[in-house]
């Protein structure tokens, strides 16, 4: 073999396989066995170092091995790549544990830094891991995306450079036909069979480009194989730099011809919900005047938006109070003894909102059970009433952003769902389903996100859930 060794990928119907054998603790000369592998089925040709791209030590430090415990050490069983100082982006099926239809737990994997995932660097511990919600074991690369949040920041006391996921548009006619670099962990083969646990770099060309994945071929001379799943295709996109473009999710048992990643820029609203400290902060809102506007709970209203907002507030019954605010809102809103007997909310009397010294920003935003959410929500309908007004109103809660109609649904799904259909169908932890029933009613995205269990994975499955289910 000239001194030269292969890289690998585990094959994409192994997926099963693989979440088994996390639990298992491991991955050895079983996987080979069970896939029907010899081991002068591997291909040559892998180097120690990226022959087709420049990259630093730190960016090169950025791709590491996914390791389980097998007994007293751990064995790596996928790869992945430090897109943030935090978030690990790897592949779904090597976190997925098939049988028990979850994730693995995060005790149950590291991220080991270094070019031998047997003696690395740092061997990094996750606090979240999850797969893509949409996820299915049974298909294609169509959702094979997930990522892993690590407990601390690995650029501290580490020689690491994260290596952001690309989000622009990959095309055809800038994609197809460029070679790629891909990087891995897997299995190189060779006439003694051992497991192999060091880095090993090989480009391919680019051959096609779905709306989901891409296919790399090998030519037959080099290629991924069997334990390099998770692991990035890394290209230097025109005027942007060294991005991840893509995970590598499955492909040809030969391991030197084709093999398809899901891209990144198609799953990239459920990567950034977990990539929080990938972008700068916001700058703060500009200084204000009465005249200006003003701002309740973090949401800016123009001086048409406020006035409208306040004429809603002077006008609103217990009923239009309803389909904006919780009722407990209303309850403190409204000082009219004859609107708070409707139906099962509104039940009691306002203690006094003061209107009849006219509504400012500050007496709404001291309302029960009135955040960010509710504020939201009135902005929108205060636009509605302002011609011309037509910004979309969103509300960012850890992270991830809802449209107004987003968070009145998910408000919605929160306080009626049953723990089955959280679990199973919206794809919540069981634990985080079982808090959320027990802590209704939910006033706003904020109560909900402050539940045990329930962080910006779960606010996002509950998004993308009642957008595919209208609610």
């Amino acid at each position: 073999m000239n001194g030269r060794r292969a890289i690998s990928r585990l094959a994409g119907r192994s997926l099963g396989l693989t979440a088994a054998l996390l639990l298992a603790g491991g991955c050895g000369a079983g996987v080979e066995a069970e896939l029907g592998l010899t081991d002068d089925e591997a291909i040559v040709n892998g180097t120690a170092t990226p022959g087709l791209l420049e990259l630093t030590a730190g960016q090169i430090a950025a791709i590491g091995a996914l390791v389980a415990q097998d007994g007293t050490r751990w064995s790596n069983v996928c790869t992945g790549t430090l897109i943030s100082p935090t978030v690990v982006l790897t592949a779904a099926h090597c976190v997925y544990d098939e049988r028990a239809e979850q994730d693995v737990a995060p005790s149950a994997l590291r991220f080991a830094v270094g070019a031998d995932a047997a003696a690395p660097t740092a061997r990094l511990a996750p606090t979240v891991v999850r797969s893509h919600p949409d996820y299915d074991p049974t298909g294609d690369a169509r959702y094979d995306v997930a990522v892993m949040v690590l407990g601390g920041a690995a650029t501290t006391g580490l020689s690491v450079t994260p290596i952001p996921h690309y989000c622009g548009a990959l095309s055809s006619a800038t994609l197809v036909g460029q070679w790629v670099q891909n990087v891995g962990y897997g299995e190189t083969g060779g006439a003694d069979g051992e497991d192999n646990s060091r880095r090993w770099w090989a480009s391919e060309k680019v051959t096609a480009l779905s709306s989901y994945d891409f296919t790399v071929d090998g030519q037959g001379v080099a290629g991924v194989c069997y334990g390099d799943s998770g692991g990035p295709a890394l290209w230097h996109v025109p005027n942007v730099g060294v991005r991840v473009i893509g995970d590598l999710s499955w492909g040809d048992e030969e391991c030197a011809r084709r093999d398809h990643f899901a891209r990144t820029d198609a799953h990239c609203a459920f990567i950034d919900a977990f990539v929080t400290d990938a972008a700068p902060p916001p700058p703060p809102p500009p200084a204000t005047t009465p005249t200006d506007g003003c701002t309740i709970e973090g949401v800016s209203f123009t001086a048409a938006e406020r006035d409208a907002a306040f004429a809603f507030f002077t006008t609103m019954t217990c009923a239009t109070c309803d389909e904006l605010f919780d009722p407990r809102t209303c309850e403190d809103a409204i000082d009219d003894a004859g609107q708070c007997q409707l139906g099962d909310s509104c039940t009691g009397c306002g203690d006094g909102d003061g209107r009849d010294d006219g509504v400012s920003c500050a007496e709404i935003a001291g309302y029960a059970y009135f955040g960010a959410t509710a504020a939201a929500a009135l902005l929108e309908r205060a636009r509605a009433a302002v011609p011309g007004d037509v910004t979309p109103v969103t509300t960012l809660v850890e992270g991830v952003s809802f449209t107004a109609a987003e968070a009145t649904a998910v408000l919605a799904l929160v306080n009626r769902a049953s723990v089955t259909e959280l679990d199973v169908d919206a794809g919540l932890d069981a634990r985080a389903a079982e808090h959320i029933v027990a802590a209704r009613p939910i006033a706003s995205l904020e109560a909900l996100a402050a539940i045990p269990y329930v962080g910006a994975a779960a606010l996002e499955k509950l998004r993308l859930y009642v957008a595919v289910t209208g609610g």
